[in-house]
C-alpha cells in the first residue's frame, strides 16, 4: 500500500493533533474574559501543547477595566496574547484607541496598532490619529504608561492634539496645540515629546523645531534645534525656544543661542530674546 504525499500525511498529523470545540470564556486569552454581547463564533484548535482560539466578533473584558473588540481575533491562552483583526476598539478609564489592526499581550501590559490609528483621551483632552503604536500600560511591575506612536510603513506621520490644562472660565479660548511629527512619545498624562522634523499649530501660531518638549503640568512648550516661530506680526528663531504655558502670568516666548527676531520694521539678533505678548 502506497504512502500518502507528505503534504497529506501533514494534514492527517496535524488532524490527530488537533481538537476542535467550542471554547469557553476562560479560553479566550489569560488575564481576559469573552463577555456578552459579543464572540457569535468561536472555535479553539489544539496542536501539540499550543492552543488557539479563534473567535468572530469579540468582546473581552481584560485585567486593569479594558475593554476590547474587534471583527476576529486569533487568541492564545496559554502565551496570553491576542491578534486582533478589523475594526478595533480599546477602551480603558476614559481612553479609546481604534485601529485596523492589533495585537494584545496581557502579561506584559502591551499593545501594538495599525492602521487608521485614532487615540481618544476624554480627561486629557488629546488625541492622536496616523501612525503606528507601542503601548506600554501602567501594571504592577510598570508605575507610569508609555506610549509611542511612529510614522507608518507609508510615510504617514502621526498627528496629536493637546489641550493645555488651565481654569474653565466662559468664553476661554481654545489653546490647542496640533503636532505633526516622525515619532511621538507620551509618559503618563503629562510628558509629551515629538521629534523628527516637527511642525505646531496653535490658533494663528506656528512653530518648527527638530524636537519639542511639552509639560502638560505647566512648564510650557520647548523646541529644540533649528526652532522657529511664526505668527503674523513676528519671526522668530533660535537652538532652542520655550513658550510659556497658556495659564502662566505672562505670555512669554523665550529665545536662546542664535536667536533673531524679525517683525514689521524690526531685526534683533542676540544670544537671548524674550518677546512677551499682549493678549
Amino acid at each position: 500500500m502506497r504512502s500518502p504525499p507528505a503534504s497529506v500525511r501533514m494534514a492527517i498529523a496535524v488532524s490527530a493533533m488537533a481538537t476542535g470545540l467550542i471554547a469557553s470564556p476562560s479560553e479566550a486569552q489569560e488575564g481576559c474574559e469573552a463577555v456578552a454581547p459579543g464572540n457569535d463564533l468561536t472555535r479553539a484548535l489544539t496542536v501539540g501543547e499550543l492552543r488557539i482560539t479563534y473567535i468572530t466578533n469579540p468582546h473581552f473584558l481584560c485585567a486593569g477595566g479594558v475593554e476590547i473588540w474587534a471583527d476576529s481575533a486569533e487568541a492564545f491562552p496559554d502565551r496570553g496574547y491576542s491578534h486582533l483583526i478589523g475594526n478595533v476598539r480599546y477602551q480603558e478609564d476614559a481612553r479609546e484607541l481604534r485601529a485596523d489592526d492589533a495585537r494584545y499581550f496581557t502579561n506584559e501590559g502591551r499593545l501594538q496598532a495599525e492602521g487608521s490609528l485614532v487615540i481618544v483621551d476624554e480627561a486629557q483632552g488629546s488625541s492622536i490619529e496616523n501612525g503606528n503604536l507601542v503601548y506600554l500600560l501602567e501594571t504592577d511591575f510598570r508605575d507610569v504608561s508609555e506610549m509611542t506612536v511612529m510614522a507608518d510603513e507609508n510615510g504617514v506621520r502621526p498627528v496629536a492634539v493637546l489641550t493645555p490644562r488651565q481654569e474653565d472660565e466662559p468664553g476661554a479660548e481654545n489653546n490647542a496645540y496640533t503636532v505633526v511629527g516622525d515619532r511621538i512619545f507620551l509618559l503618563g498624562a503629562s510628558y509629551f515629546t515629538a521629534v523628527g522634523d516637527v511642525r505646531i499649530e496653535q490658533d494663528s501660531l506656528e512653530a518648527f523645531a527638530d524636537s519639542a518638549e511639552y509639560d502638560m503640568d505647566g512648564s510650557g512648550l520647548v523646541l529644540e534645534g533649528d526652532a522657529r516661530v511664526l505668527s503674523g506680526e513676528y519671526d522668530l528663531v533660535g537652538r532652542r525656544i520655550t513658550l510659556s504655558a497658556p495659564d502662566a502670568p505672562e505670555d512669554l516666548i523665550h529665545a536662546k543661542r542664535n536667536a533673531k527676531l524679525e517683525g514689521g520694521d524690526l531685526l534683533l539678533t542676540s544670544a537671548q530674546i524674550f518677546l512677551f505678548l499682549e493678549n
